[in-house]
């Protein structure tokens, strides 16, 4: 049997000698395995995680790019970023154990929530973006997706760095990236014109691609369908085509609508970054809040 699999109840012990059993498997992607456990030693004894394997040992820039994010997540405190608990290493195969997030951005009914918790979303996402941008060197997190996005209450978590790319990282430093799998590096419903032409040697990737990938992303929380057209013949390197946003139910809709369209500019020069776009979501998301407490008493409800 591959070593990476864990069986039901199985206990795996992490680096720093606390003990893991596995509940169920939770998910399978192409990098690793992931599964709900709960800690049976040490301070935090019976709370549940997520236990993520990496599978691919065989090969090193999958590799490489793994440990990088595990590294990421363990020098990073931020709270809208996936929390990093533990790792460890199970038949040469590291591992990260993180907070568990059942439910994500993907399982919401985006257009029937309500507009406060919608906007409180945004911003906390925008913020998220904006502390990514703000390190030495920036980080561009490249998979930008509903399904990355942990949701807990009224609490939203931008997590799976797998992508993530260092903003000094040239081109040429990822050519095995690119081949190994493009649809890897460039999922084909959250394209970005700066992934595609980037993909095709043109150009560097800088933060600004995550603000289109997270403009996508909102569009499909405030309006229930993602704008981007669907790739032509379903190649990922054909040109990015967004269809209009016209139409945001609610009299916040004309700003937000506006605001989207700001941050789907397919130039990434002219394109704002989080940071410029963060007041003006605040803006919208404060009287909002103002709105819906004097209708109802309170934020949220």
């Amino acid at each position: 049997m591959t070593r990476y699999y864990l069986e039901e109840n199985q206990g795996i012990e992490s680096r720093d000698n606390e003990w893991y059993m596995n509940l169920q498997e939770v998910g399978e992607g192409g990098n690793a395995v992931v599964y709900l456990v709960v800690q049976t030693t040490g301070k935090v004894r019976g709370n549940p995680f997520a236990l993520k394997i990496f599978k691919h040992t065989e090969n090193e820039e999958r590799l490489d790019r793994f440990l990088e994010e595990l590294e990421f997540l363990q020098e990073t405190s931020h709270p809208s970023i996936l929390t990093y608990q533990d790792t460890g290493t199970y038949y040469d195969h590291p591992f990260l154990v993180s907070e568990y997030l059942p439910k994500t951005l993907e399982d919401i009914d985006g257009p029937e929530m309500q507009m406060t918790k919608k906007l409180n979303y945004s911003v906390q996402l925008l913020s998220a973006l904006i502390h990514l941008s703000n390190r030495d060197p920036p980080i561009i997190h490249r998979d930008i997706k509903p399904d990355n996005i942990f949701v807990k209450g009224s609490s939203c978590v931008l997590g799976d760095f797998g992508l993530m790319k260092h903003g000094n990282e040239d081109n040429d430093d990822e050519n095995g990236v690119w081949q190994e799998s493009t649809e890897d590096a460039l999922p084909h419903f959250y394209r970005t014109p700066d992934l595609v032409n980037y993909a095709k040697g043109d150009g560097q990737l800088t933060t600004k691609s995550d603000v289109y990938q997270m403009g996508l992303v909102l569009t499909e929380l405030f309006t229930g369908w993602n704008p981007l057209e669907r790739p032509e013949n379903d190649d990922p390197l054909s040109p990015v085509e967004l269809n209009e946003i016209d139409y945001i139910k609610g009299e916040y809709g004309g700003r937000i609508a506006d605001l989207l369209n700001r941050m789907l500019v397919e130039n990434p020069d002219e394109r704002e970054s989080a940071e410029e776009l963060m007041d003006d979501w605040m803006g919208i998301y404060e009287d909002a809040m103002g709105s819906a407490r004097a209708l109802n008493g309170q934020v949220f409800y």
